[in-house]
């Protein structure tokens, strides 16, 4: 964080280094699966947050000319963005 309490991308932080849907767990709620934990963590370290949003963006969300909805795609990036301190310019 910097002085004014604002997360910055460029920031290390302790990040995964590996996020992906082999490394969460994973648990039926409503008929559907939530993640709620992370596992393999021996690659973790210093690095910068994005990178790690980057690696969730990559594995967790269709990407590329399969994707129909850009609309919806560009939301849950947004929303990862968010979710991590990362503020997307519009």
């Amino acid at each position: 964080m910097s002085a004014t309490g604002r997360r910055r991308a460029w920031q290390e932080v302790v990040c995964h280094h590996d996020l992906d849907p082999r490394n969460t767990v994973y648990q039926e709620q409503g008929g559907q699966l939530t993640p709620i934990a992370l596992i393999d963590w021996d690659p973790a370290g210093p690095g910068r947050r994005v990178q790690d949003v980057a690696r969730i963006v990559g594995q967790f969300l269709p990407l590329g000319p399969e994707v129909t909805d850009i609309a919806n795609t560009a939301r849950r990036v947004s929303l990862v963005a968010d979710t991590h301190g990362l503020a997307l310019t519009k």
